[in-house]
């Protein structure tokens, strides 16, 4: 079964995860069996373990794979003759792209790539090969469909949507045949993530129980991590059907934020609506677009489109929500948040209210000493 456990606090999500372990270990489940818990960074993995010794007095026997190491495993399993590494991985594609390019951009498509390396530094080369393969592999991940319809022969896009990035980059398609017909040249496996996913999801859907092929049967928790592609949610759906999968997501608002947007996109739709309507018709949709709180608009686009992943899929959901009475700057940001509103209010607040300490709905004092929010300008 897929279960996501949500919450604005990690603290919270924490003790979740850490009962979760306790419930495994009191049902009777083997010491030698490790627990996996995906997460989105080493960092992360260890302040896990730290909350679960702190709570449980060790943390033992835990493994902490990256998602994409986790799936990789699990194509090792189900597919045969598949290689520990991948041949598509970024660095293997840059420095075959390397190879393959100085032979390509004589073609019409390779117009751009050739006036940019036009004064033949070889350190361009390099640094145009590693950004062109890390746009491959994000479309190894995000868009596996595109990948598939390039091999199959086609220079455009499936998605009528996109049709602008081939238009601008049309040497896109063949450089990617071309990438993938090198390392066949190389005897290396045609495999990548593309073009194992649906195979993946076919022999997860066909087998039988966990323990019936010697894998892991307890429960696989994913921690923390505040986004993951379609690709991905599909593989822990179909892992679901033979074994319990707990998604532990941090959601800053316990209200479903979905269909909020940002000041800038909500001018934008009613200009749209407004030069093309003949009468209020196309503006009715446009009445809907709310902001909200205009932090979460702005900056948490990517988790609206993931909360939108995860409810797209059957799953139990369990809310542990905390509404907390701010006394800081920090935890004033955190509580407008979660109830969706900015100074107390969910109405957009108009120019005479922001622009001074504010009448209906005033500016929180916040005292000098408070340092609950640092901005740091570093480096990197």
């Amino acid at each position: 079964m897929l279960y996501l456990v949500q919450s604005n606090k990690m603290e919270c999500l924490a003790e979740s995860l850490i009962s979760c372990l306790q419930e495994t270990s009191d049902q009777g489940a083997s010491i030698f069996e490790s627990d996996q818990i995906l997460v989105q960074s080493p960092g992360m993995s260890q302040w896990l373990k730290i909350q679960i010794a702190e709570k449980l007095g060790i943390a033992a026997n835990i493994d902490f794979p990256l998602p994409s190491s986790f799936i990789w495993q699990l194509y090792q399993q189900h597919v045969e003759n598949l290689p520990d590494q991948s041949a598509f991985t970024k660095p293997n594609m840059t420095w075959k792209l390397m190879s393959i390019l100085p032979a390509m951009i004589e073609q019409p498509e390779f117009a751009a790539i050739e006036q940019y390396l036009s004064d033949s530094q070889p350190l361009k080369m390099y640094q145009l090969a590693a950004k062109i393969a890390d746009v491959y592999d994000q479309y190894l991940v995000y868009r596996p469909d595109w990948i598939l319809h390039w091999e199959a022969g086609q220079n455009d896009i499936p998605d009528n949507n996109e049709q602008s990035i081939c238009e601008s980059h049309p040497w896109q398609p063949i450089l990617w045949r071309a990438l993938v017909s090198n390392s066949q040249a190389l005897g290396e496996s045609p495999f990548h993530r593309a073009n194992l996913h649906q195979t993946l999801l076919e022999a997860l859907h066909c087998s039988g129980k966990p323990q019936d092929e010697g894998e892991n049967s307890k429960a696989l928790m994913v921690f923390g991590i505040s986004a993951m592609p379609m690709q991905q949610l599909e593989v822990l759906s179909a892992l679901a059907k033979t074994r319990d999968v707990l998604i532990f997501w941090f959601n800053p608002s316990q209200h479903y934020w979905g269909d909020i947007v940002d000041k800038k996109t909500q001018a934008k739709a009613q200009l749209k609506a407004q030069t093309k309507a003949i009468d209020n018709k196309a503006l009715a949709g446009v009445e809907f677009l709310d902001i909200g709180n205009p932090l979460l608009a702005s900056w948490g686009k990517l988790g609206r489109d993931y909360q939108d992943m995860l409810l797209s899929f059957e799953l139990q959901q369990q809310d542990c929500f905390m509404d907390i009475q701010p006394d800081c700057l920090l935890q004033h940001i955190q509580s407008d948040v979660n109830h969706l509103q900015f100074r107390g209010t969910s109405q957009e607040l108009d120019a005479s209210e922001l622009l001074s300490n504010g009448k209906d709905h005033p500016k929180v004092e916040i005292p000098s000493t408070d340092n609950s929010l640092q901005v740091h300008a570093c480096h990197s």
